[in-house]
């Protein structure tokens, strides 16, 4: 439970406030997308508070996420023969996302923001694994639903109320993402320090070239360090991003049920309660005319919901960036390497607090379980029926302590960070594309009216969800997926051994112009279901697919919809002099160099 509570938080944090601010950033520097969106968040909220329902509805405001997201490490289970190569059991594989989803050869005109790569006819011409922000597989991202729920919400309720436009901060994009690492050696003292060193550099390089050896196409890799995942054993392990087999598979159906649409529907109101601060929030920088960058403001947002959602507590973020929760949330991820130097972490302060709380999180288990809650056909398709039924040797019940903690923190993590990105590039988005930010609010407007949104309507703001969609494929909260081949396989004449880890690269795929058109063109009807029906269903992947995909998806998705639905209802993001659209990102990090700079201009 520790493990997973630290995936919750880190990954909802940096996931969240990731996306959401390149869909907002995306939206303001597409003014056409952003009218849409707005026009969608209009015809769907109308003047209402934007609920889990509205949320689910803003199909345009999805696609315009799923495009901002249009940007996986696996192991192979057993040897295997993929393309030609051998990939030996154990053997882990990187998936490049962001080259999947810029793929010109998936994505036509990769680098252009158009959340019309995700329409419903637009999905079903690509591969499933063309967009893949949130993974892949029965190992995605738990928290996927609960991301795109606040990115859904937080950018609805932005474009609802306000139009993010470019300001003199926002750059063109440059998405452009170079992984590199370095290997710095000092303080050799003696020849033996040397040689022992030659040889475990010589051992490390043999490793990382296995793919150069087997003539695997890519650019040279170097071994980076912090690899080894014994590192972040302890509690932290026994997340369902670092679960395997049954283990992974009994967690992961304890969990499902408080992802369900009942149990999302109660959350609605712990929502609507962030929403409302968000609404005043962000009512305040439209009087003032101040600029706001989208991606902090998304990630306050995302931090407050699952602090509310997932802890019942009362965090403000948006209103006191010093909140204390907020500051447990964005401690790093890797640091555990540090106890061997006598660095405590977590800070204890830190541990005391999660496992002090973490009884909150369990409590939504034991009463999604308790209530037996019979799951609807898109909760089916969460679970992925029979894929989730453990081998009859596992037979615990519940989850541990140390399961529920680390599932907990997985939970913070990836609901922040996934909501924080979708809903921040949905609203740049729609700031950068009237047009779409025009539908986006007429959508809104039609829907909500003057009411407060709610899960229902939420769900109705189906130009919204295109929007959102189409922001998660140009800007996908994860933009590699990881996974791990099962047992020894062929693949595109590679040779993939049993127990390879793979990174399916989303990014790529989601802009990959052979799946989509003049991929960085903006534009939300690419996720209309006639658009969809013509792509592989694993050409869009902002949240993963199949059974590892992502678990918390819809809720994200109802959290996003509910803030765009209330902003756009009530405001206009529109872009500014600090704004740079289309965004340029930085190396090494899927954020925007210059961040997502809007104005929010209020509606009559």
């Amino acid at each position: 439970m520790y493990g997973n509570t630290l995936t919750f938080l880190f990954a909802g944090n940096e996931t969240l406030s990731t996306a959401m601010s390149f869909t907002l950033f995306c939206l303001t520097a597409n003014a056409d997308c952003l009218a849409k969106a707005q026009a969608e968040v209009d015809a769907k909220l109308g003047k209402k508070s934007v609920t889990y329902e509205t949320a689910m509805e803003l199909t345009y405001l999805d696609m315009c996420m799923n495009e901002a997201m249009r940007i996986l490490d696996r192991e192979a289970l057993e040897d295997t023969e993929i393309d030609g190569y051998h990939v030996a059991k154990g053997t882990r594989i990187v998936i490049p996302v962001i080259s999947i989803h810029r793929d010109p050869a998936i994505w036509p005109d990769p680098m252009t923001f158009d959340p019309e790569r995700h329409t419903p006819e637009a999905r079903a011409t690509r591969h499933p694994y063309a967009f893949m922000p949130f993974g892949l597989g029965p190992r995605n991202c738990i928290g996927m639903r609960l991301a795109q729920l606040e990115i859904r919400m937080a950018i609805a309720t932005i474009l609802q109320h306000f139009t993010p436009v470019l300001c003199d901060k926002s750059v063109g994009r440059d998405m452009a993402l170079d992984v590199t690492s370095c290997l710095s050696v000092t303080g050799v003292l003696t020849v033996c320090t040397v040689t022992l060193l030659s040889i475990w550099i010589w051992k490390a390089f043999r490793k990382a070239s296995m793919f150069q050896r087997q003539g695997i196409p890519g650019p040279p890799a170097l071994p980076f360090l912090l690899q080894n995942h014994t590192l972040m054993k302890e509690p932290w392990s026994e997340n369902l991003v670092m679960l395997r087999d049954d283990q992974w598979k009994h967690v992961r159906s304890q969990l499902s049920p408080t992802f369900s649409s009942g149990k999302l529907k109660r959350m609605t109101v712990a929502i609507q309660r962030v929403v409302k601060n968000l609404h005043n929030h962000v009512k305040s920088k439209a009087e003032t005319g101040e600029e706001v960058e989208l991606k902090a403001l998304c990630r306050n947002y995302a931090i407050d919901v699952i602090g509310g959602v997932a802890f019942g507590l009362q965090v403000d973020c948006l209103n006191d960036p010093n909140d204390p929760f907020k500051k447990y949330v964005m401690f790093p991820a890797l640091i555990p390497v540090l106890r061997k130097f006598g660095i405590t972490f977590p800070p204890q302060s830190a541990t005391k607090f999660f496992t002090g709380k973490y009884n909150d999180f369990l409590q939504l288990l034991v009463e999604a379980e308790r209530e037996g809650e019979a799951q609807g056909p898109v909760d089916a398709e969460i679970d992925h029926g029979d894929q989730l039924t453990t081998s009859k040797q596992w037979t615990r019940k519940g989850l541990t302590r140390d399961e529920m903690y680390a599932n907990t923190l997985i939970f913070l993590m990836a609901g922040n960070e996934t909501v924080s990105t979708v809903m921040s590039f949905t609203l740049f988005d729609l700031a950068g594309n009237p047009d779409c930010l025009a539908k986006a609010q007429a959508e809104v407007d039609a829907k909500l009216g003057k009411r407060q949104v709610t899960y229902e309507t939420a769900m109705e703001l189906a130009y919204l969800d295109m929007c959102m969609n189409e922001s998660m494929r140009l800007y996908p909260p994860g933009f590699i997926l990881d996974r791990e081949a099962e047992e020894d396989m062929e693949f595109a004449g590679y040779h993939v051994a049993k127990g390879m880890r793979m990174g399916i690269p989303v990014l790529s795929i989601h802009r990959d112009p052979a799946i989509w058109p003049d991929p960085m063109k903006f534009d939300p009807e690419r996720h209309t279901p006639e658009a969809r029906a013509t792509r592989h269903p694993f050409a869009f992947l902002p949240f993963g697919m199949g059974p590892r995909n992502c678990i918390g998806m819809r809720l994200a998705q109802l959290e996003i919809r509910m803030a765009i639905a209330t902003i756009l209802q009530h405001f206009t993001p529109v872009l500014c002099d600090k704004s740079v659209y289309p965004p340029k990102l930085q190396k090494l990090k899927f954020e925007s160099q210059d961040g997502l700079w809007v104005k929010f201009q209020a509606r009559a």
